[in-house]
């Protein structure tokens, strides 16, 4: 099953972003910086969490419209996923990496949704703590 997750809507961000064309940059740089994170790690070979980070850092950017997206922040966001991943899932790592990318692609979308959720409220949260 080939499942393309597109969980947290960014429509819903759109009245509370000041211009859609500032947006669509920090999209784009997001888009450009997701297959730059951590590219041998089997969740960010596989199209569906490449997809899922691009959400996370996506509704970021509009949640935290001071910030938006910023360089690096899919480094950040890309091992918190990995964390609720394998939390969620520790019961499907193998040491067969083309074994666990077709269990990657094989997970219903509600599973998903559930690991994007939980990984934007802790990136979201993480990003509030003030600098010591």
């Amino acid at each position: 099953m080939n499942v393309q997750p597109t969980y947290l809507s960014i429509s819903i961000y759109l009245p509370l972003y000041p211009s859609f064309n500032s947006f669509l940059s920090q999209s784009l740089f997001a888009t450009v910086d997701v297959p730059r994170t951590f590219p041998k790690h089997p969740l960010f070979i596989s199209s569906v969490g490449k997809n899922v980070l691009k959400n996370v850092l996506e509704a970021y950017a509009f949640h935290n419209t001071k910030i938006g997206y910023a360089q690096s922040l899919n480094f950040i966001a890309g091992l918190i996923l990995i964390i609720v991943f394998q939390d969620k899932f520790s019961s499907l790592y193998t040491f067969n990496e083309t074994e666990y990318i077709a269990q990657l692609e094989e997970l219903e979308a509600s599973d998903w949704r559930h690991v994007e959720e939980i990984s934007f409220w802790l990136f979201q949260h993480l990003m509030e703590v003030p600098p010591l």
